[in-house]
């Protein structure tokens, strides 16, 4: 449909109202067009009640979706925050020290909740797979910059679906 051709539509759809409430004014009693008006806005009200209802369902259903959605990537998230905590380059790292020691695990920095099992073969495969693409290095950081990215894109797009 054309660009404003919904408001013609409606333009034409009142007038259209218009004229039968009219015609209907001439031909039979007023109190009988009082009781078609009182009729046709019961109905209107209704529609609105009907289209605010289901507008609200959506509203909750992607609400529950985005919550989902944290939910399912915690683990993930949780992993990058110890990954983080672990890293030798945060604030407050002791000067020298590289990544873990050789007797320290990862396991200490993550939540009792996060199945470390999971986490295990997630980073086994992931590193796994980078080594396997020849990327190291610079070449993982990337990848992980661009998942970044990439998950703050769908949140906006979320977002902005929520609110628009």
């Amino acid at each position: 449909m054309e660009e404003g051709g919904y408001s013609r539509q409606c333009l034409r759809h009142g007038v259209a109202v218009v004229v039968v409430v009219v015609v209907v004014a001439v031909v039979v009693e007023w109190q009988v067009l009082v009781v078609i008006v009182v009729v046709v806005e019961a109905v209107a009200v209704i529609v609105v009640v009907i289209a605010v209802v289901v507008n609200v369902l959506l509203c909750v259903v992607l609400v529950g979706c985005v919550l989902l959605l944290l939910v399912a990537s915690a683990p993930i998230l949780a992993l990058a925050l110890a990954l983080a905590l672990a890293s030798p380059n945060r604030v407050g790292a002791r000067p020298g020290r590289r990544g873990l020691g050789r007797n320290e695990s990862i396991d200490r920095w993550l939540p009792s909740w996060v199945d470390q099992s999971q986490l295990r073969s997630l980073a086994w495969r992931d590193t796994a797979s980078s080594e396997a693409a020849g990327m190291r290095g610079a070449g993982r950081v990337w990848m992980d910059v661009l998942q970044v990215v990439y998950l703050v894109y769908i949140c906006s797009v979320v977002v902005f679906q929520l609110f628009v």
